[in-house]
């Protein structure tokens, strides 16, 4: 049993030295023709070529078909730019949600028609000396059709009320910035921040911080683990003080993505 476990330690520790550094996520720096990864939330990505990257949500495809493209459109001095644009239809999302997360649509006597929501955005990114990468970028996705009359928000925590913001009808549009380091060849780590904007009927503002670790696992898989502070308005409204006022979450964040 104890040769067993030596033995099982050192072929470990032989594929984590085999294993190559892990790459910046969320940058400019599109991956090599031939590369790929997915993760559980992360896309799945396909590098057609060293300038184009083909990438979807499998696990929104059900209810939400999407697809998306990111182009490298070149380099000005030290600073690399990609663009991306892509379009999803969530039609059946919002006939699920129907009669859930939005009641009012339940009475309407009407079904949800099509919906198609494209985004485009551009980044921007800089290496900040040897070890270390920052990514700006902005982008902007809009819902193309309003499916059963005017909606006010869903009063939804953040992140799950701007998913659904554009295919409500509405206009996303968010600016943020990313910093990564290698701390070691197979360990990263990422502070973000970005800033949303949503007319919900309340407050059109909301902001996410976030923190974390990329860790290498095996020659081919990275655990992400971070955690993220949103702020939004979420029509919270304070009984006792007859306030209105903004909501605040602390929410963990976990993914595998598997690569190659």
């Amino acid at each position: 049993m104890r040769r067993a476990l030596v033995l099982g330690l050192l072929l470990a520790a032989g594929a984590a030295a085999a294993a190559p550094p892990l790459a910046p996520r969320d940058s400019a720096l599109l991956a090599p023709r031939g590369s790929w990864s997915v993760g559980v939330l992360e896309p799945l990505r396909y590098a057609v070529s060293d300038r184009v990257t083909l990438s979807a949500h499998p696990l929104l495809c059900a209810l939400a078909p999407n697809a998306g493209a990111e182009v490298a459109l070149g380099r000005v001095g030290g600073v690399v730019l990609a663009g991306e644009a892509g379009a999803s239809v969530p039609t059946l999302a919002l006939r699920v949600l129907q009669g859930h997360l939005l009641p009012e649509w339940k009475t309407s006597g009407r079904t949800v028609g099509l919906s198609l929501v494209p985004h485009a955005g551009v980044r921007a990114s800089r290496a900040l000396g040897e070890p270390g990468l920052l990514t700006v970028s902005a982008d902007v996705a809009v819902g193309l059709t309003r499916p059963l009359g005017e909606t006010q928000g869903l009063g939804a925590p953040a992140p799950l009320e701007l998913l659904l913001a554009p295919a409500l009808g509405g206009v996303r549009t968010r600016a943020g910035v990313l910093g990564e380091w290698a701390l070691r060849p197979r360990l990263r780590l990422r502070l973000q921040g970005d800033l949303f904007h949503y007319d919900a009927g309340g407050s059109p503002w909301s902001t996410r911080v976030g923190a974390g670790v990329d860790v290498g696992v095996g020659v081919h898989g990275r655990l992400a683990l971070g955690a993220q502070w949103w702020s939004s308005d979420q029509h919270a409204y304070d009984f006792a003080s007859g306030e209105h006022h903004r909501s605040h979450d602390f929410l963990p964040t976990l993914d595998f993505i598997w690569a190659g």
